[in-house]
């Protein structure tokens, strides 16, 4: 069997477990996206292009990380003539990617949405948010919370969060970590990460005593 049949073989495994939506099928999926990811690991090639477009996907996660830090120092203004000091709430923000396969992929086909589909299911690395969770206090003075460049793993401008990658190829690229999450921990294959570039910001209101959350529209 060929590289392509394997992977043919392998995704269509893995939407049929996404399909039976039961405990073991959960188990078995979480192996076949790691299978899927170590197949097409194995297949990428280190070249000019696709530093291009990975350089591209970093920039657009690095836009999503000064946008979510833009909306959440907007709401800390506007909630704080709001609500008085020392309030029994606190807000939270992350950016999350749409489960829809992306526009930009080169393959719309009923197998590539259903391949996208099961990527998205039960998969707790994106649930939660793509980056680390933003979070301040109601009434708070100022932030407390990273600043943008802590938040994307940039402390030195010469990291990269390359790990699984061809260091000397990748360590130009300066990859945050947002990316290190979606690759490393979510299990997307560059091949899929390089297409993406829909995300939106989720801001919520969460009241501590009763552990209410409320989506916020500002």
């Amino acid at each position: 069997m060929n590289k392509k049949d394997t992977l043919y073989q392998i995704e269509k495994q893995l939407f049929r477990c996404a399909e039976m939506n039961d405990s073991k099928s959960t188990i078995a999926l979480e192996d076949l996206r790691t299978d899927r990811w170590i197949h097409l690991l194995r297949q990428f090639e280190y070249n000019r292009e696709n530093a291009v477009l990975l350089s591209a996907l970093n920039d657009r996660l690095i836009q999503a990380a000064k946008q979510l830090y833009s909306r959440m120092q907007d709401t800390q203004k506007r909630m704080n003539m709001v609500f008085p000091p020392n309030a029994d709430c606190y807000v939270s923000g992350n950016i999350y990617l749409k489960n829809d396969l992306p526009a930009r992929y080169p393959d719309q086909s009923e197998h590539a949405r259903k391949v996208w589909e099961a990527l998205m299911t039960d998969n707790c690395c994106l649930e939660g948010g793509i980056g680390w969770t933003l979070s301040f206090n109601l009434g708070d003075e100022g932030l407390n919370y990273p600043t943008l460049m802590d938040y994307l793993g940039m402390e030195d401008e010469n990291d990269s969060w390359n790990e699984h990658l061809d260091r000397e190829w990748s360590q130009p690229l300066h990859l945050v970590n947002i990316f290190h999450n979606l690759f490393s921990h979510c299990e997307l294959a560059i091949q899929d990460l390089i297409y993406i570039d829909d995300f939106y910001i989720q801001i919520e209101m969460i009241e501590q005593e009763d552990v209410k959350i409320a989506p916020l529209n500002l």
